[in-house]
């Protein structure tokens, strides 16, 4: 799960949690300090209200999640506003989600199942446009999507070798663009299965 926290002195911004078992059914746990044996950690009930507790358990404040993706959510201080600002993305940014959205469009074909990107086949421009994207987009793409087209880039990868590989990588991966994307342009975008 990413959490993106806004303050409004400016401070706060996107963190990935760690989510742990919790024995109540409505609720999902988090730790903020996904290492530590000590972490503090938020409470999301299944109508939006996150609840902070310090690492000794005790509860610190609750508030409102303002934007709700099964993972990602924005925690902002006014807990009556419910729509999520999207991010002014940078060209850089844009490319590298149009590249990711073309991916979808053809990573289930059977001729990209039989060519993959090979020098000769139709996707190879798409592999080559996505390493540009990779070797020039520096942390820009990190801050605005909480990923890189070095993430897209290895998907298209793994995609490739969808029969030989563990497909835990493959949903990891989408997870975690699918979230980034949620949070970057406000959009709730379905989870492929």
């Amino acid at each position: 799960m990413i959490v993106d926290t806004r303050y409004s002195d400016g401070r706060g911004g996107p963190n990935k949690v760690a989510e742990r078992p919790w024995g109540r059914p409505a609720e999902r746990r988090f730790d903020l300090q996904p290492d530590s044996e000590r972490s503090e950690y938020v409470i999301l009930s299944a109508n939006g209200l996150v609840t902070h507790f310090g690492w000794d358990g005790a509860e610190d404040h609750s508030t409102k999640a303002t934007f709700l993706h099964p993972d990602a959510m924005t925690i902002g201080l006014n807990p009556t506003q419910k729509d999520c600002v999207p991010k002014a993305l940078s060209p850089s940014s844009k490319e590298i989600v149009q590249v990711y959205e073309k991916l979808h469009g053809f990573k289930d074909g059977s001729e990209f199942s039989r060519m993959g990107f090979a020098v000769a086949g139709p996707y190879h421009s798409w592999l080559q446009t996505i390493r540009a994207q990779h070797a020039n987009s520096g942390l820009t793409a990190y801050d605005e999507l909480n990923f890189t087209a070095g993430d897209v880039m290895t998907l298209g990868l793994a995609y490739v070798n969808v029969g030989t590989m563990d497909t835990q990588y493959i949903e990891h991966m989408e997870r975690t663009i699918q979230a980034g994307l949620a949070l970057a342009v406000c959009r709730d975008v379905p989870v492929p299965q």
